[in-house]
C-alpha cells in the first residue's frame, strides 16, 4: 500500500492546510492524509488536480506505487502535432 511506503514528506507552507482527503479516506491512512494536505498547501496545481480529481487520489491511498506507475505509464496519450 502507498501509505506504508511514505516515509518523509513536504513541509506545510503558510497557513494554507492544503486539500482535505479525509472526507474521501475516513480515518484510514493518516501518512497518506497528510502528504496529500503538505503537497497541496505547496503547489496550486497540485490541489487543483486533487479538487478535480479527489476520488481517484483517495484511491492511491490503498495500491502500491508500482501498481499506481504501472496504470499510468499504460495510459496512451495521442501527441499533438507540431
Amino acid at each position: 500500500m502507498f501509505e506504508t511506503c511514505i516515509s518523509d514528506m513536504p513541509g506545510r507552507i503558510g497557513d494554507d492546510c492544503g486539500f482535505d482527503i479525509h472526507p474521501y479516506l475516513g480515518d484510514g491512512s493518516p501518512n497518506f492524509r497528510q502528504l496529500v494536505s503538505h503537497a497541496t498547501s505547496c503547489s496550486p496545481f497540485l490541489r487543483s488536480i486533487a479538487e478535480r480529481d479527489f476520488e481517484w487520489l483517495a484511491g492511491l491511498a490503498g495500491r502500491s506505487p508500482e501498481d499506481v506507475l504501472a496504470d499510468l505509464l499504460s495510459v496512451d496519450v495521442p501527441l499533438e502535432a507540431e
